[in-house]
């Protein structure tokens, strides 16, 4: 996710440049990042309630 959303250096990276970094699939990468999200959605409900 830090890739896909710049988080470490503000330089956001495409699926597919990500996908080359790793050697896996773009839909493989959309996946990990979909999950990521979730998790993070989680969380931020978790500390709403």
């Amino acid at each position: 996710m830090s890739k896909y959303f710049g988080l470490l250096d503000g330089e956001r990276e495409t699926i597919a440049e990500i996908g080359e970094d790793f050697d896996i699939t773009q839909d493989s990468v959309l996946r990990i990042k979909d999950k990521g999200v979730l998790k993070v959605i989680h969380r931020v409900n978790l500390n709403i309630t």
